[in-house]
């Protein structure tokens, strides 16, 4: 019962800045000033110099707009770029790619609930969370919208892991759309940590085999006029997620929670 009461620990949690927050909106407005920089640029330049590339003359009428702010954060580290050297280069004939796409937004459900519980430190148990918060890893699930993955991984957050709580778990899907928007590297470099933290356990290095390496190599090629999409109907369907949906009587629930809370505090 008390997994639903947010106390500290789980206050902690939600508030932790994670190395994503506050990025996506930075790279939003970088791409946003950069494409006005060139539209001053064409305005200000002698009608002779038109035809030229607008985003050579930023610099020379504005001055430099700066480094994009997503780079530093998707670098690959050395032992990254091990993993990526080591996957098979191939190509996929997948004739519906929904199904893949909303696997992959489970997989960063479960990444993103271990990232922020552990707060960057994953742990022996990580594996365990994972797998266990993953309807694709742990059922081999396939899903036909992205409602129904939402409400299944909210559900799951609330059953399996040690740390339960609603707030969280909103707090969760919020991580995976910013991850989504910061695009295919950010998105690459998630499931990258995820193959490394499977490849290392004992009970769930097939799922690398089964999952995992044919996901890095697929999110490297997929449209990233797809991923937008996803993205897209995530932040469309997420708030319309009610409590209710969840099942289990959840406002019940925490009510005592509540009241058990206050009697151990008496």
């Amino acid at each position: 019962m008390m997994d639903f009461v947010d106390d500290d620990e789980i206050r902690e949690m939600i508030s932790f800045k994670t190395q994503w927050n506050g990025i996506a909106r930075k790279k939003s407005d970088w791409k946003k000033m950069k494409k006005q920089m060139a539209a001053s640029s064409q305005e200000n330049v002698p009608h002779r110099t038109q035809d030229l590339d607008p985003s050579s003359l930023i610099s020379s009428v504005i001055g430099p707009i700066g480094p994009n702010p997503v780079l530093d954060l998707v670098k690959f580290s050395t032992e990254e770029q091990e993993q990526l050297i080591r996957l098979s280069h191939k190509d996929y004939l997948i004739e519906n790619e929904k199904p893949v796409l909303l696997g992959l937004l489970d997989l960063l459900f479960a990444y993103c609930y271990d990232f922020r519980t552990t707060m960057e430190e994953s742990t022996v148990e990580s594996g365990w969370t994972i797998t266990h918060l993953s309807p694709t890893l742990s059922w081999l699930e396939e899903f036909g919208s992205v409602k129904d993955v939402l409400v299944s991984c909210i559900r799951r957050s609330l059953i399996y892991p040690l740390f339960r709580n609603y707030k969280l778990s909103r707090q969760i899907v919020t991580d995976a759309i910013e991850i989504l928007q910061l695009g295919k590297r950010s998105i690459l470099k998630a499931l990258l940590k995820l193959k490394f933290q499977l490849e290392r356990s004992e009970y769930y290095h097939h799922l690398v085999r089964l999952y995992l390496n044919d996901y890095c190599v697929w999110i490297q090629k997929v449209s990233s006029k797809k991923l937008k999409s996803l993205r897209a109907e995530v932040e469309k369907v997420f708030p319309t997620i009610s409590k209710e949906e969840i099942g289990w009587n959840l406002k019940n629930l925490e009510k005592q929670a509540q009241e058990f809370a206050a009697e151990e505090n008496d």
